[in-house]
């Protein structure tokens, strides 16, 4: 929850890759998610 509250205050995105890795990016990159 926490780095979830700090990737969006700096703009930046936030996802989850299995059950250790959370990718945090800055302003001006985006995760791609796959077609939704």
């Amino acid at each position: 929850e926490q780095l979830y509250e700090f990737a969006t205050a700096i703009g930046g995105d936030i996802a989850r890759l299995g059950d250790e890795r959370v990718v945090i990016t800055p302003p001006g990159v985006k995760i791609w998610r796959g077609l939704q």
